[in-house]
Protein backbone atom coordinates (compact mmCIF):
# COMPACT_ATOMS: atom_id res chain seq x y z
CA UNK A 1 0.00 0.00 0.00
CA UNK A 2 2.76 2.63 0.77
CA UNK A 3 4.32 1.64 -2.69
CA UNK A 4 1.06 2.96 -4.59
CA UNK A 5 0.98 5.91 -2.07
CA UNK A 6 4.35 7.00 -3.13
CA UNK A 7 3.19 6.42 -6.71
CA UNK A 8 -0.01 8.80 -6.33
CA UNK A 9 2.14 11.55 -4.47
CA UNK A 10 5.38 11.13 -7.72
CA UNK A 11 2.21 11.93 -10.59
CA UNK A 12 0.62 14.93 -8.19
CA UNK A 13 3.65 16.61 -8.23
CA UNK A 14 4.48 16.05 -11.68
CA UNK A 15 1.40 17.65 -12.83
CA UNK A 16 1.64 20.28 -10.50
CA UNK A 17 4.85 21.37 -12.07
CA UNK A 18 3.26 20.80 -15.39
CA UNK A 19 0.70 23.55 -14.31
CA UNK A 20 3.23 25.41 -12.85
CA UNK A 21 5.10 25.54 -15.81
CA UNK A 22 2.23 26.47 -18.33
CA UNK A 23 1.26 29.36 -15.99
CA UNK A 24 4.69 30.73 -16.01
CA UNK A 25 4.27 30.38 -19.54
CA UNK A 26 1.38 32.42 -20.05
CA UNK A 27 2.11 35.02 -17.45
CA UNK A 28 5.68 35.93 -19.46
CA UNK A 29 3.81 35.74 -22.66
CA UNK A 30 1.10 38.63 -21.44
CA UNK A 31 3.84 40.27 -19.78
CA UNK A 32 5.96 40.60 -23.30
CA UNK A 33 3.19 41.51 -25.30
CA UNK A 34 2.00 44.14 -22.94
CA UNK A 35 5.70 45.70 -23.36
CA UNK A 36 5.92 45.42 -26.79
CA UNK A 37 2.60 47.48 -27.05
CA UNK A 38 3.54 50.25 -25.17
CA UNK A 39 6.27 50.63 -26.69
CA UNK A 40 4.71 50.92 -30.44
CA UNK A 41 2.45 53.61 -28.70
CA UNK A 42 5.11 55.46 -27.95
CA UNK A 43 7.29 55.62 -30.92
CA UNK A 44 3.62 56.19 -32.62
CA UNK A 45 3.64 59.15 -29.71
CA UNK A 46 7.28 60.26 -30.32
CA UNK A 47 6.30 60.83 -34.23
CA UNK A 48 2.94 62.68 -33.65
CA UNK A 49 4.79 65.08 -31.74
CA UNK A 50 7.83 65.81 -33.74
CA UNK A 51 5.10 65.75 -36.91
CA UNK A 52 3.16 68.33 -34.59
CA UNK A 53 6.05 70.90 -33.46
CA UNK A 54 7.58 70.65 -37.30
CA UNK A 55 4.07 71.65 -38.10
CA UNK A 56 3.90 74.28 -35.66
CA UNK A 57 7.36 75.77 -36.52
CA UNK A 58 6.60 75.91 -40.21
CA UNK A 59 3.04 77.74 -39.38
CA UNK A 60 4.96 80.53 -37.02
CA UNK A 61 7.00 81.04 -39.61
CA UNK A 62 4.75 81.49 -42.51
CA UNK A 63 2.55 83.93 -39.58
CA UNK A 64 6.26 86.06 -39.42
CA UNK A 65 5.91 86.53 -42.73
CA UNK A 66 2.53 87.23 -43.53
CA UNK A 67 3.06 89.96 -40.86
CA UNK A 68 5.99 91.51 -42.41
CA UNK A 69 3.66 91.84 -45.94
CA UNK A 70 1.78 94.21 -43.62
CA UNK A 71 -1.82 94.49 -44.53
CA UNK A 72 -3.57 91.68 -46.78
CA UNK A 73 -6.54 92.86 -48.72
CA UNK A 74 -9.65 91.27 -47.97
CA UNK A 75 -10.40 88.07 -50.25
CA UNK A 76 -6.76 87.18 -50.63
CA UNK A 77 -6.12 83.20 -50.76
CA UNK A 78 -2.88 81.57 -51.24
CA UNK A 79 -2.61 77.38 -50.98
CA UNK A 80 0.62 75.37 -51.62
CA UNK A 81 2.58 73.48 -50.13
CA UNK A 82 5.80 74.16 -48.31
CA UNK A 83 9.55 73.68 -49.83
CA UNK A 84 11.62 71.09 -49.38
CA UNK A 85 12.55 69.50 -46.92
CA UNK A 86 9.06 70.14 -45.40
CA UNK A 87 6.85 69.06 -48.53
CA UNK A 88 4.47 67.11 -46.45
CA UNK A 89 3.04 70.00 -44.88
CA UNK A 90 0.67 72.30 -46.73
CA UNK A 91 -0.79 75.21 -45.86
CA UNK A 92 -3.42 77.42 -46.93
CA UNK A 93 -4.42 81.11 -45.94
CA UNK A 94 -7.18 82.88 -45.71
CA UNK A 95 -8.16 87.21 -45.15
CA UNK A 96 -11.76 88.24 -44.64
CA UNK A 97 -12.60 91.41 -43.35
CA UNK A 98 -13.13 92.14 -39.80
CA UNK A 99 -16.23 93.87 -39.64
CA UNK A 100 -18.44 91.31 -37.89
CA UNK A 101 -16.05 91.13 -35.32
CA UNK A 102 -17.67 92.09 -32.09
CA UNK A 103 -16.54 95.65 -30.70
CA UNK A 104 -15.59 96.91 -34.16
CA UNK A 105 -18.25 99.82 -35.45
CA UNK A 106 -18.36 98.84 -39.53
CA UNK A 107 -16.74 102.52 -40.15
CA UNK A 108 -13.83 101.36 -37.71
CA UNK A 109 -13.41 97.70 -39.26
CA UNK A 110 -14.08 98.58 -43.48
CA UNK A 111 -10.54 97.87 -45.16
CA UNK A 112 -9.03 98.72 -42.28
CA UNK A 113 -8.77 95.16 -40.15
CA UNK A 114 -8.87 92.11 -41.71
CA UNK A 115 -8.76 88.62 -40.01
CA UNK A 116 -6.44 86.27 -41.42
CA UNK A 117 -6.53 82.47 -41.28
CA UNK A 118 -3.64 80.16 -41.77
CA UNK A 119 -4.21 76.56 -41.70
CA UNK A 120 -1.15 74.05 -42.01
CA UNK A 121 -2.31 70.70 -42.76
CA UNK A 122 -0.28 67.01 -43.07
CA UNK A 123 -0.89 63.54 -43.67
CA UNK A 124 0.19 61.15 -40.86
CA UNK A 125 -0.29 57.67 -41.96
CA UNK A 126 -4.38 57.50 -42.29
CA UNK A 127 -4.83 60.55 -40.55
CA UNK A 128 -5.09 64.60 -42.07
CA UNK A 129 -3.98 66.35 -39.57
CA UNK A 130 -4.69 70.40 -39.24
CA UNK A 131 -3.57 73.41 -37.54
CA UNK A 132 -5.10 76.35 -37.48
CA UNK A 133 -4.00 80.34 -36.37
CA UNK A 134 -6.13 83.09 -36.67
CA UNK A 135 -5.01 86.55 -35.83
CA UNK A 136 -5.57 90.59 -37.23
CA UNK A 137 -3.80 92.38 -39.64
CA UNK A 138 -4.36 96.08 -39.35
CA UNK A 139 -4.51 98.50 -42.14
CA UNK A 140 -1.90 101.48 -40.53
CA UNK A 141 -2.17 104.61 -42.63
CA UNK A 142 0.41 106.05 -43.88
Amino acid sequence: MNVINNLKSKLKSRGSFLLEALLSVVILSVSITLVLQSITASARSVTYTADYTEALFLAENKMFELMEQGFIEDGFKEEDAFPEPFEKYKYSITAASADNSPGLSSEEAENKINLVNLAVSWNSGKRNNTIQFYTYLFNVAK
